[in-house]
Formats: C-alpha cells, sequence, structure tokens
C-alpha cells in the first residue's frame, strides 16, 4: 500500500503529463455499518470471555455461518469480518477476514499513517477445556494425545496485500495464577475455596440492576485496581463492577505480508489459494480448562502525504480452524461436502434491474447458465443430488430446477468439481411474479446439495441467494472490497447503462468510501451524457455536488435526486467531473466485473477502464421519488408483528393479521422459525407466544402457515446477546 502511493505521489506531482483511475482500500466497511441500527457495536467491542463458560474438544469453525460476526458459541470478541467477499478459491464457503476495521465497521481509532504498524483486528476464542475430554469417556487429556490446531490462511484475498512489515500472529494464552471459587454474601464476596481455572458463578446485586456474570481468578481488575483473593479473603465489590481476568499471552506462529500473486500460490491449482497450518500442541503449560488462543494482525496505512488515498489496508482471510486431540500432522481432510462461493445473478450484465425493464425482453435478460464452485473435503468419493429452487419473497416455490445426480470426488485428488451439469448449471426458469409492483419485486433462489451419506460436520449442503428488481440498475453487488478514484482534477468518469424500453432518469445513487480524516469530501459535478458508439458522446447533464455523502445506515447508498428529470431513450452514461486532484474515493466491487462499461477521461480522450470491478455508482430510473406509494389496505395486511423486537431472551409474542382474529381457535396454524440460511430451527402449532432462549443470535423468518394456502404470513425476528 504504502509503496503505491508513493507512486501515485509522485504521478499527482506531474499532473499535466501523467493521469490515471486508482484502486484504494476501504476506509470503512459498510456492511458492518448497515448492522448497527439493530446491533449495539459498542457493547461489542467489550464482550468478555468471563460471560462464557469453556467449550469442549472438538474445537471446529468454518466460518460458512450466514452472520457478519464470528459465532459467539465460539468466539470471544466481533473484530473480525465473517464473509464471502474478499477470499479467493477459498477451502470452504465463508471466512473471518482481519483487516484495520473495528467492530463497527470503521477504522481503529488509534490507527496512524505508515510507514508504522500498529496492532488492529484480533479474533480470539471462547475458553477451551484442553484439560479433559468427556467423551466417549470423561478423562485428562495429556501431551501424547496429539494435540493439534490447523487453520488455512491467505494474504490479500480481493482485498489489499499486507506489506513485509505486516503480521498475521497466532498466540496461545491461558490465566495467570491459580483460581478460586467466590460465592456471594450481601455485598460481601468471600473466597470459598480453590476451583478450576474459567468457572462461572451468577453473583446477583444487592442494588437494583441486572445479575453480573464473572469467571472467578486470584486477579480480578476493577475500575483499574487489582485485587489478590486467596481463600478466607473478603471483598466489597460494587454492583457495577467489570471483571476481566488477566491473561497470559505467548506467540506461537507469525507469517509476514506478502501479495497472494507472488510466491504465495500455484498458477492454475485453486487449492493452493490457502496455505494450510498445523501446530502441535506440546507443552503442558496449555493443557488447562482456561486456555484459549487468538489471531492478530499488525497494520501499516499509507503515510501523510496523500491524506484522500489514505485508508484500509493489509486483509489476511483464516478459514477452517480445527483443535482436536488424535491428530497428526498429515490430518488435512474434512467430513464437509459444501458449495465455496456465493451464486451468481442469473441476470445478464445486471446484479439489479427496475422490474418493468427486465419484463420488457425476460427471455434475453436471462443468463444462459451460472458458475458454481462445489468442494468434497473428505477423503471420500460422494453421489450428490443437486438442485435449485425459486421462490417468492414468502418462501412459496415458485418452480425447482433439477440437475441429476453425480459422484463428487475429493478436492485434493480431483480440485474443485468440474461437472458441467453441478459447475455450470443451465438456467432453467425467469422471474415471474405472483405479486409485484411495476419496478419492483423480490425472489429467493436454494441450491440444494443432497447425499446419502449421512451427515457431516459444518455440511454447507444449502446456498441461498436473492434477486432484487429496484428502481435502478446496478452492476454491483453491494458490498466495496476497495475504492476508485481518478486524478488529476478536472478528470471525468463516465458509466454505460442500457435500457430495453423508454424511461425517466430521476437520480444517481452513488456510495462513497470514508478516508481517515475525511479528505475526500470535495466538490464534485454529476454528469449525464449521451451515447456516441459505444463511448461517451455529448453531455446532456451537469450538476454541482458541495461533497460526498457517507451514509451509515441500511441503505449504504446516498440518492442524489437530480434537480431535472432525464428522458432516456436507450443507452446513457452517468458520471462525475472532478474538480481537484484529491480521490474521490467512490466503493469499487471487486467481486463483479463491469470495466467493459466503465469510462474515463484525463487527457481530453474517453479510454475504458483496466480495472476489474464494479463501481457502486446506479441511476434510478421511472416515477418520481415523491410519489408515495398508496398505502395497503388492512384486511390485505400479509405480515406477523413479533414484538419485540430485537429481542434478547426468554419469550417473544405474535399478533396475527387482521384477517385471523376472527378465527375461534388456531389449531390448524403451523408457527415455523428458519434462519438466515433458510435452516428450519423450530416447527410446532401456533402460540402467541415463543420463548427464544433455544435459538442462537441472529436474524431469522417467523413464517405461519395454515390449511389454505392464502393463509401465508411472515415476519422477521432479530435475536441480540
Amino acid at each position: 500500500m504504502r509503496k503505491i502511493l508513493v507512486i501515485l505521489g509522485a504521478l499527482i506531482t506531474c499532473a499535466s503529463a501523467f493521469s490515471q483511475e486508482v484502486i484504494t482500500e476501504l476506509q470503512t466497511n459498510s456492511v458492518m455499518l448497515r448492522s448497527k441500527p439493530v446491533i449495539d457495536a459498542s457493547l461489542l467491542k467489550n464482550a468478555r470471555s468471563t460471560v462464557e463458560a469453556p467449550v469442549t474438544l472438538p474445537f471446529l469453525d468454518d466460518f460458512s455461518d450466514r452472520d457478519i460476526f464470528p459465532s459467539s458459541e465460539r468466539w470471544q470478541d466481533r473484530f473480525a469480518f465473517i464473509n464471502t467477499d474478499y477470499p479467493v478459491n477459498p477451502p470452504n464457503l465463508g471466512v473471518a477476514t482481519l483487516d484495520a476495521i473495528n467492530d463497527k465497521g470503521e477504522i481503529y481509532p488509534d490507527a496512524v499513517p505508515g510507514p508504522a504498524v500498529f496492532q488492529a483486528d484480533a479474533l480470539t476464542s471462547r475458553l477451551i477445556r484442553l484439560d479433559s475430554v468427556f467423551s466417549p469417556v470423561a478423562r485428562k487429556i495429556t501431551t501424547a494425545d496429539s494435540i493439534y490446531l490447523s487453520f488455512y490462511y491467505q494474504p490479500q484475498g480481493r482485498g489489499n496485500a499486507p506489506e513485509l512489515t505486516d503480521l498475521l500472529e497466532l498466540d496461545f494464552g491461558v490465566y495467570t495464577g491459580d483460581s478460586v471459587f467466590v460465592r456471594v454474601d450481601s455485598t460481601i464476596y468471600t473466597i470459598d475455596k480453590n476451583y478450576y481455572p474459567g468457572d462461572s458463578l451468577l453473583l446477583p446485586c444487592s442494588l437494583p440492576g441486572d445479575p453480573v456474570w464473572i469467571s472467578v481468578n486470584p486477579y480480578l481488575i476493577l475500575h483499574g485496581g487489582q485485587y489478590s483473593l486467596i481463600p478466607g479473603d473478603q471483598s466489597t465489590l460494587p454492583c457495577d463492577s467489570v471483571f476481566e481476568p488477566e491473561v497470559d499471552w505467548d506467540i506461537i506462529w507469525a507469517a509476514t505480508g506478502q501479495k497472494l500473486d507472488t510466491n504465495f500460490y500455484v498458477k492454475d491449482n485453486p487449492l493452493s489459494y490457502f496455505r494450510r497450518v498445523m501446530i502441535p500442541v506440546v507443552n503442558e503449560k496449555w493443557l488447562r480448562s482456561d486456555f484459549r488462543f487468538r489471531f492478530r494482525n499488525y497494520v501499516s496505512l499509507a503515510d501523510n502525504s496523500l491524506p484522500s488515498w489514505q485508508s484500509n489496508a493489509d486483509h489476511w482471510n483464516i478459514d477452517l480452524v480445527y483443535l482436536n486431540i488424535n491428530r497428526t500432522v498429515h490430518d488435512t481432510t474434512f467430513k464437509i461436502l459444501s458449495f465455496v462461493d456465493r451464486p451468481p445473478s442469473m441476470i445478464k450484465q445486471y446484479e439489479s434491474m427496475p422490474y418493468s425493464q427486465y419484463m420488457s425482453d425476460p427471455t434475453n435478460m436471462m443468463k444462459d447458465s451460472i458458475e458454481m464452485v462445489i468442494t468434497n473435503l473428505d477423503t471420500l468419493i460422494h453421489n450428490t443430488s443437486y438442485r435449485y429452487v425459486l421462490y417468492d419473497q414468502n418462501l412459496i416455490p415458485l418452480d425447482t430446477c433439477l440437475r441429476g445426480n453425480w459422484d463428487i470426488s475429493p478436492v485434493y485428488q480431483s480440485g474443485y468439481l468440474d461437472y458441467l451439469d453441478f459447475a455450470k448449471p443451465p438456467v432453467c426458469f425467469g422471474f415471474f411474479p405472483v405479486e409485484y409492483k411495476k419496478d419492483s419485486a423480490i425472489f429467493r433462489i436454494a441450491h440444494y446439495l443432497t447425499t446419502g451419506s449421512g451427515s457431516y460436520e459444518g455440511l454447507n449442503d444449502t446456498l441461498w441467494a436473492t434477486q432484487f428488481f429496484g428502481n435502478y440498475f446496478a452492476y454491483d453487488d453491494g458490498t466495496a472490497e476497495a475504492g476508485y478514484g481518478l486524478t488529476p482534477e478536472g478528470s471525468q468518469l463516465a458509466y454505460r447503462f442500457t435500457l430495453k424500453e423508454p424511461d425517466t432518469l430521476r437520480a444517481i445513487q452513488m456510495y462513497f468510501n470514508e478516508t481517515r480524516t475525511g479528505a475526500n469530501q470535495e466538490q464534485f459535478y454529476l454528469g449525464v451524457w449521451k451515447d456516441d458508439n459505444g463511448v461517451p458522446g455529448e453531455r446532456k447533464y451537469l450538476q454541482e455536488v458541495k461533497k460526498p455523502v457517507f451514509t451509515k445506515t441500511i441503505n449504504q447508498f446516498h440518492t442524489y435526486v437530480l434537480d431535472t428529470a432525464i428522458a432516456i431513450a436507450s443507452t446513457f452514461y452517468i458520471g462525475w467531473i472532478q474538480t481537484t486532484d484529491d480521490n474521490l474515493n467512490i466503493g469499487f466491487d471487486r467481486h463483479n466485473q463491469s470495466q467493459q462499461y466503465l469510462f474515463y477521461n484525463t487527457t481530453g480522450e474517453w479510454t475504458q477502464s483496466i480495472q476489474n470491478g464494479a463501481v457502486m455508482m446506479r441511476p434510478v430510473v421511472g416515477k418520481s421519488l415523491t410519489e408515495k406509494e398508496p398505502a395497503p389496505a388492512e384486511q390485505n395486511q400479509k405480515y406477523l408483528v413479533v414484538y419485540p423486537n430485537p429481542a434478547q431472551t426468554g419469550t417473544i409474542h405474535l399478533r396475527l393479521p387482521v384477517e385471523l382474529n376472527d378465527l375461534a381457535l388456531f389449531d390448524h396454524l403451523t408457527l415455523q422459525v428458519l434462519n438466515l440460511t433458510g435452516q428450519l430451527v423450530f416447527e410446532g402449532s401456533y402460540s402467541s407466544e415463543l420463548n427464544i432462549d433455544p435459538l442462537s443470535e441472529g436474524m431469522y423468518f417467523v413464517i405461519l402457515r395454515g390449511t389454505n394456502p392464502a393463509q401465508y404470513f411472515t415476519g422477521k425476528l432479530m435475536i441480540i446477546r
């Protein structure tokens, strides 16, 4: 990153002779920012292992959970980003990405300009019972049990390459000293006896307020003070105390930064994009019930010579973290048969578009086929069937594409599956909804793998995708892996879009990445151009924008409404004209490729972009944005009311749609709860109350079904622990 920016500095200094388009890394994580309305990140930052009981072996995480944070069942903190956007050819669906972004989706406040490095993300396990196993019988673990911790890692991925001075580090840790058991006697906390490290105790407060969980240890940090506790001692501790036992950490392994495409992987071998690490646990000091491990990264940003390019950097992707006994250095296989990457859009050219534009030529708007990546991490061949199903937004099935059966060989022998009916299945249907508005419609597509070989650990056999039709065209998928910019002053960018039928351009949506000091908040002009034989032609619109608007809401794009609506017949271009040399740093999606539609002009001539990706800029068309949708009639309301929402623990309540309120009995109604991957986590007869304690944190769909197909109602539930 620093070397790139030094070169850019020279280019800008000689702006009259040199000009170019530039890719930078992110200052913020828009996905994490979008989570803030439902998750208080300030609470997440203070998450402590002291509230969790230790977990037992085996410890395995393939990061396939459809959540942006690490699972609280296995991990203590939430600084890493769980995603499918950053990795290149991972061994399994989903990775944990470490970078310079914290749990609030923003760059760390203590980040410093390069070349200095600073410690950024951490991925810390919960306490692990490495002293004992409990199946098939309970017994003590010894160093003779051949204990290994393994994981896969990748520098850069689709993000920024770590510098040679940057590090990915693995640490082992245990609590300091011997642990004790604490019991409460009013506000007097009396040390009773020695106990196992990591044990927890609920201390009820003597003052009004919630109970406090602590994990006892002779060293408890209380408001900056340290208390050394031994049996028989007493301490009066206030109700709002925060307890954090000290941990003794040792550095076990580290990797220095490098680029993904230089000396890291073997060309044309997808399995070599991630490297496997096997760490033997041979020191008895770790064989305790309070053992834990953590990954940390050390990051360097660009220096202060070009503040508008100073942003996030140094990405590391981690996958398949596995700790267990009875392993060897050659223990490299997993009972995992899964999809590896998210499914692509089935629409030609666009990720999303207005439904009226799609319906003007639906047959030619669909791709002939899509590319799916499937892997078998086992040592055995598994006969597997594959199908994908189209659902409407209420998860009512509309159509199915059956692709038959195939023997999937181990990935170590044959690589990712290349059988065309599975790896490149044809698109069997179009998007034809039961109900829709003129511009919008929502569909869900589920891809299923089914094998008769029994259950798997972490079997990612169902993969969900959403096809959204709105009032805009989008080449990007809504997630920025980097930023895009131009230099020098006066540079122009134009993005080509083509209509199937005449329409009206109403606005332009843009997503801008913030820089560390806000140095990209500069004036620019929005522009609209006609087409001239495949390149931008006459400019037909210009509008001043004082500075980029940074959004931190669920809709990450900001909509710049045009002062004058523009009639569009077919092909047109939207873009901007710069007023300074500074990088505007618009979001750049590296997962999708649309550079053939992107043009820039820094010398008086339009040039097609050479950057692989999609700029996050979208034209909004259709009716006026000030027109309001008519309110739905009360009797046609199709949604369950779920409250409280978000919820934490205990019981939630369900309010039936109005059309069911007159029914005397609800015995014919079935209640279902699905997680974001479509997995059924609860099913039973309808009740107005539901206990959510068995459910883990995350987003859920609540579905009510009747014997009449028209009786189908849905709601959403967010659980926050």
